[in-house]
């Protein structure tokens, strides 16, 4: 599977550090991607929005984040519907929001996406979108 550049750069920051054995870090590399701050700032911030190592993080813990890393959320859509009304998951979502950086949220997950590309692992999956949230 392709990952993109900014994925693979967000991780190696992340096995080069102190932190390498961290696990459920969605949000921690979605928003490293999403404001260019390296994987450890970002990390060490969520920890002070009370994410516990390994743990995950909550959403009022990534969308609280925003704000402290210099963006701004502007557009929330919970459940976007295509216009056929139909669901979009991550092989689709790209299509229609092919402008501006996202975070995605599916169950259990939540990935960056800039101009229509997913930078994840779950690139080209079927995982229903449940949430996106436009950071500018």
């Amino acid at each position: 599977i392709m990952r993109s550049y900014e994925y693979r750069k967000v991780l190696n920051e992340k096995y080069s550090s102190p932190l390498a054995e961290d696990k459920n870090d969605c949000a921690v590399v979605a928003l490293s991607i999403l404001t260019g701050r390296k994987y450890p700032k970002v990390h060490a911030l969520l920890k002070e929005l009370g994410r516990v190592d390994g743990g995950g993080t909550y959403i009022e813990q990534w969308l609280g984040a925003v704000p402290f890393l210099g963006k701004t959320l502007r557009t929330r859509v919970h459940n976007p519907r295509k216009d056929n009304g139909g669901r979009y998951t991550l092989k689709s979502i790209g299509k229609g929001y092919p402008k501006g950086k996202y975070l995605v949220r599916v169950r259990g997950h939540v990935l960056a996406m800039i101009n229509g590309e997913i930078h994840d692992w779950t690139n080209n999956r079927q995982f229903r979108v449940i949430g996106i949230f436009r950071v500018v």
